[in-house]
């Protein structure tokens, strides 16, 4: 068979080059390697392909085990149920034993739905440079570390805002595999004297533009720093010239220029692209649109004669190119009213959504952005309607804005990590060049704990985007959470080379500083950013980092400085925040008094903020606010991984073990195991249930995956009392050496506590 088109074989459909496995239309999760196996295989139906062909096909250059050839056999098996497509030839290799039948895709929707296309949105989600760097850490500062829709949006925001940096630029060759392509596309050039056209073309431009899976757009984001150095506003306008330069500062290969003119009762439109290194140009378009409404789909057309013209293949620009019209909207007043409020902040923009939205009610994204500008303005039940209704009406947008709204729904509405995971392992697949796919699969993997998986994506990442400061925050923090401490910090140490670093960048150098009892590191990365607008955020880490060596006093001082400085000022919740950070670090260093009258204060529908207080209240003695929240918890959609995987079974069984019922409190926690690593709170809990059943197996194991884990979280008082446990588990098989020494280890790490800490006075 030839290597183009789709393959259908009985109910699935394979499309090599979106790289989807659909059935019924579903998407089929398969990993990158499996699906190259599964394509050769459906390329060469009937016939035995030997082990060494199928080997050299899908790692050419490489030596692989056969084991691992038969890993990827037996997942796809089971990927694909219980048919027996794949058949073993022993001693040779592997048949596939189904009828294929092969079709041109004509620029049909591959059969699960998403054809890809990079939207504008990912360059709108509006936040603070402050705001989105904090969050974009391992710790951040506690207005948003505890609200887990806050975290995502302010995460997505810097992942979105940016395009990748690029491998090569091939004007006269066609792109293969590996290629990128990053462009800048300039302000248009409007001569019509109608001021409709001062935005819509040039988001329509992007739109189109990046359907292509081998072009990226430098940011807008990227475009504001890049015109800051140049000495110019950030909000300047980008003229050809200035294009040109910005394309330069960013390593970028071209520029896209555009411009519109009145003939008449028809609209002229030109389109070119110029080498911004040379300014030579390589590519000049016109055509004419007979009046306003047409020039939507005049432009779609330009736009795929231009990508052809600039190397792409027919077969991609047919396979990813849906005309903005039969997609995003059909309504050029509707995408003119949405381009004004991309074009604008928070709250200036939500008119304009909304006029979007009336003049089109189908318009998917315009409810998608509605709800990113109500998150940035922490109105998250308006946000997550917004999100809902544009889950809703997914299937009448672009393939692309379909993963960016899936990912929204699952991620913040269900809550649901595993099907967004799978969601952006999809994404990846069929967009393997797009940095803000392999930047949230990375981030949702280190939600879940799963940190080979965080680093492999977050690699991937850097390869594409090294220009970008987020890029090296995702792929540090994973490192560091692995406990990769030297990985980690030269990640970091680059960005800092490069001037890309930022608040999150220093925050886990500094809890790499606190891992490994460095206080020289410590003492520079406490005060990096003195009086600057992040503060407040290093005072946090300070507060715990003091807390997880014993000093209370010192700890509650910090939380204070913390909360009383200017930039916290600013945030509405942070006090509450603070509320929680405090009960959490006095009830695990004994002073339950005051950790009950800190976590109370949080009200019952603060999201994380309420697990985190109602499972420290709890665990300090008050189970009625503990189980008002779990109440508030299980209005939550029955799909919440986080809710009714992780934070109900927490809050439950810390009740369970305040009544004194360690055998329930073990058994309420099993279904959180599966993500024991996203933090201490399982192992600690489960270590505490077992030692009270007298235990000491089991109880040892618990103590010692913690300290087997230094960099999951090095500013948790769990880890240095994980010690404290494990001597008692320890001297509860008598084993008097290893207890001494653990103990010895505790008071080792607590030398400088507050000699007064409850939980000090009870381990002498």
């Amino acid at each position: 068979m030839s290597s183009n088109g789709l393959y259908r074989f009985d109910e699935f459909t394979l499309n090599p080059y979106a790289r989807t496995l659909a059935r019924h239309g579903e998407p089929v999760a398969l990993s990158p390697k499996a699906f190259e196996v599964l394509t050769y295989l459906v390329k060469n139906p009937g016939r035995v392909v030997l082990k060494d062909e199928l080997l050299s096909a899908v790692w050419p250059g490489t030596f692989v085990e056969e084991s691992n050839l038969a890993q990827h056999i037996s997942s796809l098996r089971k990927a694909l149920g219980s048919m027996g497509y794949i058949a073993t030839v022993p001693g040779r290799g592997y048949q596939f034993t189904a009828e294929v039948k092969e079709e041109l895709p004509a620029g049909e929707i591959p059969a699960s739905g998403f054809v890809v296309q990079t939207v504008r949105e990912r360059a709108r989600i509006v936040v603070s440079e402050n705001a989105t760097t904090g969050v974009a850490a391992d710790r951040v500062l506690p207005a948003s570390r505890k609200n887990a829709l806050r975290i995502w949006l302010a995460v997505a925001a810097l992942l979105l805002v940016a395009a990748g940096t690029w491998f090569g630029w091939r004007w006269k060759h066609p792109p293969v595999a590996g290629d990128t392509h990053q462009i800048v596309i300039a302000d248009f050039d409007n001569r019509t004297g109608e001021d409709v056209f001062d935005y819509v073309l040039k988001n329509a431009l992007e739109i189109d533009m990046e359907q292509s899976p081998l072009f990226n757009i430098v940011s807008v984001a990227e475009t504001r720093r890049t015109l800051q150095q140049m000495d110019r506003s950030p909000e300047d306008r980008l003229t050809p010239s200035i294009a040109r330069e910005v394309c330069e500062r960013n390593n970028a290969q071209a520029v896209l220029n555009g411009s519109v003119l009145k003939l008449g009762t028809s609209y002229v439109i030109t389109l070119e692209a110029v080498d911004c290194v040379s300014g030579k140009k390589l590519v000049e378009l016109q055509t004419q649109a007979a009046n306003k409404d047409g020039t939507l789909k005049a432009l779609s057309d330009l736009v795929s004669k231009m990508r052809r013209k600039l190397g792409e293949s027919l077969h991609s620009v047919q396979g990813f190119d849906i005309p903005i019209e039969q997609s995003t909207t059909s309504s050029f007043d509707a995408l003119v009213a949405y381009s004004h409020g991309v074009a604008l902040y928070n709250a200036d923009s939500i008119p304009y959504f909304e006029r979007a939205i009336q003049l089109d009610p189908n318009f998917a994204m315009a409810y998608e952005q509605l709800g990113v500008t109500y998150g940035n303005l922490a109105d998250i039940p308006a946000a997550k309607r917004a999100f809902a209704k544009a889950y809703e009406l997914r299937q009448t947008a672009d393939a692309h804005e379909q993963f960016v709204i899936t990912s929204r729904y699952y991620e913040i509405v269900q809550n649901d990590l595993d099907l967004a995971a799978k969601n952006y392992e999809l994404w990846t697949r069929s967009y393997p060049l797009d940095r803000f796919a392999w930047g949230t699969l990375a981030n949702t993997y280190t939600q879940m704990g799963y940190y080979p998986q965080a680093i492999a994506a977050g690699e991937r990442e850097l390869a594409i985007a090294r220009n970008h400061p987020f890029t090296y925050v995702v792929l540090s923090r994973a490192y560091k959470r692995a406990s990769q401490f030297d990985k980690a910090k030269a990640v970091c140490n680059e960005a800092i080379a490069r001037k890309l670093d930022n608040w999150g960048v220093h925050s886990i150098l500094f809890q790499i500083a606190v891992a490994e009892h460095d206080t020289a590191a410590i003492a520079r990365e406490t005060v990096w950013d003195k009086g600057q607008a992040t503060e407040n955020q290093t005072l946090d880490n300070a507060a715990f980092a003091a807390a997880t060596m014993g000093q209370l006093k010192n700890a509650k001082q910090l939380f204070q400085q913390a909360q009383d400085s200017p930039a916290a000022q600013k945030t509405v919740d942070y006090a509450l925040d603070i509320d929680a950070d405090k009960a959490e670090a006095e009830r695990l260093l004994g002073d339950f008094d005051h950790a009950r009258a800190h976590a109370v204060q949080v009200p019952i529908d603060h999201d994380e903020t309420s697990f985190e207080a109602a499972l420290n209240a709890a665990l300090s003695g008050d189970t009625a606010y503990t189980n008002r929240v779990i109440e508030q918890e299980r209005t939550a959609p029955a799909t919440s991984t986080l809710m009714q995987k992780v934070r109900i079974p927490l809050l439950q069984a810390a009740i369970a073990l305040q009544e004194h019922k360690p055998a329930q409190a073990v058994t309420l926690l099993q279904p959180a195991k599966v993500y024991e690593f996203r933090d201490y709170y399982v192992p600690s809990l489960l270590g505490e249930a077992y030692l009270e059943m007298h235990r000491a197996t089991e109880a040892v194991a618990e103590y010692q995956e913690i300290l087997a884990n230094p960099g999951i979280d090095p500013l948790s008082p769990m880890y240095p009392l994980a010690h404290l446990g494990l001597a008692r588990a320890y001297a509860m098989q008598h084993k008097v050496p290893e207890s001494r020494s653990e103990y010895e280890k505790f008071f080792t790490l607590w030398k400088d506590a507050d000699t007064d800490t409850p939980m000090l006075k009870t381990a002498r």
